[in-house]
């Protein structure tokens, strides 16, 4: 593999360009949005994913959000978190709540997580997005992470079915 001089390889623009827009929206979610205090329960996502850091997590994984109503959507995620070394394979499950209409899932989500896993383990999380979507999931992982607590974002789009 070779690379031009003044050139990024594609997957280090890829990862720049996430993180940029991660670092956009701790920026503007800090600025405040008042979300309610007991959004609905709208749905659930399963998803599963993976984690690799050294002192910058990359997280990135695959999922389905599944509605009241019977609609399912996949989506895909991406993110970033710091203050993170290891690795580490999950699966998260939970539920959606404050979801309005299906347009207002995809976007940054943030959270606050830390902890440590050795080989095996289960851990809680909350993501809210700028809309007042909320995931409260349960992560069971394997594999070797240590984690300080501090701001995760992660980038949730939809996917072709």
């Amino acid at each position: 593999m070779s690379y031009t001089t003044g050139k990024l390889p594609s997957f280090l623009k890829n990862s720049l360009s996430v993180f940029l827009l991660c670092l956009s929206a701790s920026t503007t979610q800090a600025l405040g949005t008042d979300c309610p205090e007991n959004p609905k329960l709208s749905g659930s996502v399963t998803f599963t994913g993976e984690t690799r850091s050294l002192v910058i997590g990359f997280r990135q994984g695959q999922g389905v959000l599944s509605l009241e109503e019977g609609q399912e959507f996949p989506f895909s995620v991406r993110g970033f978190k710091f203050g993170e070394t290891g690795t580490r394979d999950g699966t998260i499950s939970g539920n959606v709540y404050g979801l309005q209409s299906p347009d207002d899932f995809p976007g940054v989500y943030q959270g606050v997580v830390s902890g440590f896993l050795a080989i095996a383990g289960k851990s809680d999380i909350v993501l809210v997005n700028s809309k007042c979507v909320t995931i409260v999931a349960r992560v069971s992982a394997v594999g070797m992470n240590m984690s300080l607590e501090a701001d995760q974002a992660v980038i949730i789009k939809f996917t072709d079915h």
